[in-house]
C-alpha cells in the first residue's frame, strides 16, 4: 500500500495519486509494526512526520488489504 504526506501527517494513498514523495509498505501487520518501531516513515519522507494517528486496522480496511491469518 502507498502512503503519502498531507502536511506532516502520513496518510493512506489508496488511489496512488497524491502528489509528492510516497512510501510503500507491505500490507502485513508485522511490516507496519516494524516500520513504526524503526521510524521508517521519517526516513522515507526525509524528515519528522506524524504517525500517531495511524492504525493498521484502519489502513488495511480502507486499502482493501486484509491481514493474512496469524499476522
Amino acid at each position: 500500500m502507498r502512503l503519502a504526506l498531507e502536511g506532516s501527517q502520513v496518510v493512506l494513498d489508496a488511489a496512488r495519486r497524491k502528489p509528492g514523495r510516497g512510501a510503500w509498505l507491505h500490507p502485513r501487520r508485522s511490516c507496519f509494526d516494524a516500520a513504526i518501531s524503526k521510524r521508517a516513515f521519517n526516513r522515507a519522507f526525509r524528515g519528522q512526520v506524524d504517525v500517531g494517528h495511524l492504525s493498521f486496522e484502519e489502513l488495511s480496511t480502507v486499502s482493501g488489504h486484509g491481514s493474512p491469518v496469524g499476522e
